[in-house]
């Protein structure tokens, strides 16, 4: 009856804080101001895409068709970016609550979720919450791939999967959506795809209509997506914005990129730490009884894990270091991170194979490990590359640091109720933070709209707004170019003869 009791509890408890957390999204969306390309797509001009249905611009086209409609209702807006949002937290605490080698309870997958994603390297940030038109192309087939994720999991345990009779037919949609959004999720979705096939191919020695259902319909929309002109014309550099590098000329590009995209992965933000530290403390506490068995291989992965770490301190407190080094010889640089990352990746592997001792956890979190660069891949030939196209790695790291944090024996005796008192308290700090810093945002942004609306109906020839605060949790406010500040004025109504002015809230007269 107390087991009971405390379920109960438990289960009340973790309702209530996604009732909460729910309410808090919508009001951080309502906060989020328009940006960039959002005037763009609010005004003449999205509707003239429309009118040709995209082609030329872009193969997105579930993304371009939800950046209309939150950039012409506000409510459109705060649902999605919430809801997506929120549901993200539902299915990682499901992904992880579902595994059989979990410890922890609902409650405590959902806050240490919450963490993850609201917690995200801040050049990330703000390019997917600050920047609602990345959002609505970056983030749902993230969504869609961990359904698809929670739905393969059965293929790695000894058991054959089993799958309802009519599920093949509901792959279809859910693989033709994922694929309308962003193209490297697109290329990495036939990828995982086709691997699911081999893998149960090889193991099972079958393949499942629900596997071959969503290989094909993922083909199918990455056709429909790459038959777009735009994407010829990228390859052919007459695109204007978006180049595709695929020349034997092009390799110092693609090395360069290929740079950027490993250091961006790996070394930006505190979560490829967090999982290297988790690993090795889960190297040194499991199988303790059996440590001198392939003792040098943990000794090789430990020292790969510590390296990594150092690497990071270093490059995060003591920049001065390697721009020093950079100065003297750029390939040694360019070497040593690398370096550095694929021992990252290579002792991180090692350690699940070391210290994972059933095939199927091992194998599944091997596969999710590598999902991230899989997922980075396609990136090197495409030109030019943001902050938000790293979401998806993030994102599926943060999947992989649950079920290994959750799901490792060694760790299971901290997940008491102080577990849950800590991250509570964390959580709400960081909700307390966002929702004041957005809150001066919006409040900024309505003050702008009251102004400019004041200002037009006045007939000035000059309207003077105040720059939005907290710039480096928000993508672009203020119009970078003439012919953006023409989409900003249309999309706000602004007579095209009126002067845009925008000043310090101190300088405001």
């Amino acid at each position: 009856m107390k087991q009971k009791s405390s379920s109960r509890r438990t289960d009340r408890a973790f309702l209530c804080y996604l009732c909460g957390l729910l309410l808090f999204l919508i009001f951080f969306a309502i906060q989020v101001p328009y940006c960039h390309d959002e005037w763009a797509w609010g005004s003449q001009s999205g509707l003239e895409t429309l009118s040709t249905f995209f082609q030329g611009y872009n193969g997105r086209y579930l993304g371009d068709l939800l950046s209309l409609a939150v950039t012409r209702s506000v409510w459109a807006k705060v649902l999605i970016l919430a809801i997506t949002t929120w549901g993200l937290v539902i299915l990682m605490t499901g992904l992880v609550k579902k595994i059989p080698e979990n410890r922890g309870t609902p409650l405590q997958i959902a806050l240490l979720s919450t963490l993850l994603i609201l917690g995200m390297p801040q050049p990330i940030f703000r390019q997917i919450l600050g920047w609602v038109a990345a959002f609505v192309n970056f983030v749902p087939p993230v969504l869609l791939f961990l359904v698809y994720w929670q739905l393969v999991q059965n293929i790695f345990p000894e058991a054959s999967p089993s799958y309802s009779r009519r599920l093949w037919i509901w792959m279809i949609p859910l693989g033709l959506c994922s694929q309308l959004f962003s193209e490297h999720n697109t290329i990495f979705h036939i990828l995982f795809a086709a691997f699911v096939l081999i893998y149960t191919y090889f193991r099972r020695h079958r393949v499942y209509a629900v596997h071959l259902s969503y290989f094909f319909s993922c083909l199918a929309g990455a056709v429909i997506m790459f038959l777009n002109p735009a994407y010829t014309n990228a390859l052919n550099h007459t695109d204007g914005y978006k180049n595709i590098e695929l020349s034997a000329g092009a390799i110092p590009n693609l090395l360069k990129s290929g740079y950027h995209i490993v250091h961006t992965l790996y070394s930006t933000g505190y979560l490829p730490v967090l999982i290297a530290f988790t690993l090795l403390l889960l190297l040194i506490l499991s199988h303790r009884r059996s440590f001198h068995n392939k003792v040098r291989l943990r000794i090789a992965a430990g020292i790969g894990l510590v390296e990594f770490m150092l690497f990071f301190v270093v490059e995060k407190f003591f920049p001065q270091a390697l721009t020093a080094l950079s100065e003297r010889s750029h390939l040694l640089k360019l070497l040593l991170v690398c370096v550095s990352l694929f021992l990252f990746v290579a002792c991180s592997l090692l350690t699940l194979w070391l210290c994972i001792p059933d095939t199927a956890r091992r194998h599944r979190l091997m596969t999710l490990f590598l999902c991230a660069p899989a997922l980075a891949l396609p990136l090197v030939v495409a030109n030019p590359i943001g902050a938000r196209c790293f979401f998806a790695p993030y994102l599926l790291m943060a999947v992989f640091f649950l079920q290994l944090v959750f799901g490792a024996y060694s760790f299971s005796h901290i997940f008491t109720k102080s577990f849950t008192a800590v991250s509570s308290v964390l959580v709400l700090a960081l909700l307390l933070y966002l929702g004041t810093v957005f809150f001066q945002i919006g409040t900024a942004w309505r003050r702008q709209i009251s102004q400019i609306r004041q200002g037009v109906a006045q007939g000035a020839s000059i309207i003077q707004l105040e720059y939005l605060p907290h710039w480096r949790f928000i993508w672009l406010t203020v119009p970078p170019s003439d012919s953006w500040m023409i989409h900003y004025k249309a999309f706000y109504q602004i007579p095209s003869e009126v002067q845009v002015v925008f000043v310090e809230p101190s300088s405001q007269a």
